[in-house]
């Protein structure tokens, strides 16, 4: 049991601290005089408090860069007159964000949730785009991975920052945005990863016009429609689940079992995978359509981890040992879904060379 004292209100501490210690003793004697033993708890005091002004401000410095370091990356250069214009709006949101109404200050939880899971894709990425060809499959597969794993983990510390304190916590503020902040990222990797590696020799604009003029291919069709029904469950599916089905609970189950800190279904089973296949598919084969496949899958990995530390009734400890649950066991799957992957790439390239 918690008991959490609050800090606000006209009397001293030391007042709050006696009124506390009386509401405890008035639960103890109740849940003793229904049978429970409490002889051996103890009292610990815990500050929960945030200055949310500080923490907001710094955030939005860091929402500016991430956006001017995503459009420099997406551009393939740098872009003066637009860095000039972000490192000025990152020195005056400082000021703006300590004089702005509160209800636009609540907002930047929202902003951050949806902008650091793009920055860490785009960071992955051209990661990804630069070390291909120079490294060996394995490193390159397992330092993508700790990349993305990394800038994920940074983020979401900011991203807990912003959502903490009793205000959260007693649901006296309330976190907006669940369903951008998953969408998002997805929709964004669509379109980021087409630019990011596509033929630099052709400008965009050519680009565009060949994708607006192309002849439609039914696999296409076929493609969007499976993408687009995944998309539908996946955003449905993020928001708390009253009925699940009978093997994906017996599976929740087992994991819970097995496990303090139950993992998320669509990171282990779905964002690793993606991830990694995808990774392997980069560095292996020219089919385009596949790798784009796979990096929009991945997509909802990142967007799944942030996500995660959105939830402010849930220890910052126990998110974390969620994650890490979730890449042990989506390392697994991800090694079994490797070795199929890498059979079926090699009779492909087997029956190709055949047929020439």
């Amino acid at each position: 049991m918690a008991i959490n004292q609050l800090t606000n209100g006209s009397d001293t501490i030391g007042e709050k601290s006696v009124k506390t210690d009386l509401s405890t003793k008035m639960a103890v004697d109740k849940l003793e005089s229904v049978g429970y033993d409490t002889k051996a708890y103890d009292k610990v005091y815990t500050d929960y408090t945030v200055n949310r002004k500080l923490v907001s401000a710094a955030a939005m410095v860091m929402m500016i860069l991430m956006c001017l370091t995503i459009l420099e990356w997406l551009a393939g250069k740098s872009l003066k007159v637009v860095e000039i214009i972000a490192y000025a709006g990152a020195v005056l949101s400082i000021p703006f964000t300590y004089v702005a109404p509160d209800g636009i200050v609540l907002l930047y939880p929202t902003l951050f949730a949806a902008i650091a899971p793009c920055f860490a894709i785009t960071a992955t990425m051209v990661y990804v785009k630069n070390l291909r060809e120079k490294l060996s499959g394995a490193v390159f597969v397992i330092s993508s991975a700790a990349v993305a794993l990394l800038l994920l983990l940074l983020c979401a510390g900011v991203q807990s920052a912003l959502l903490s304190g009793l205000d959260y916590y007693l649901n006296s503020l309330i976190f907006r945005g669940i369903k951008l902040s998953l969408i998002v990222p997805i929709a964004y990797t669509c379109v980021a990863y087409g630019i990011i590696f596509a033929d630099k020799s052709e400008n965009y604009a050519s680009k565009i016009g060949k994708i607006l003029n192309s002849e439609i291919k039914v696999y296409w069709m076929i493609i969007a429609a499976v993408l687009g029904g995944v998309a539908a469950i996946y955003l449905i599916r993020s928001g708390n689940v009253e009925k699940i089905s009978g093997v994906e609970n017996a599976m929740r189950n087992t994991i819970t079992e097995l496990m303090t800190a139950r993992p998320r279904t669509k990171e282990f089973l779905v964002g690793w995978p993606c991830l990694i296949l995808c990774l392997y598919f980069v560095k292996n084969t020219n089919w385009s359509v596949i790798r784009w496949c796979f990096a929009v899958g991945s997509s909802i990995l990142f967007a799944s981890v942030m996500n995660s530390f959105c939830h402010v009734f849930t220890s910052v400890e126990t998110i974390y040992a969620r994650v890490f649950n979730g890449l042990l066991i989506g390392a697994i799957i991800s090694a079994v879904l490797l070795v199929i992957s890498h059979v079926i790439v090699k009779l492909v390239e087997k029956y190709t060379k055949a047929g020439k």
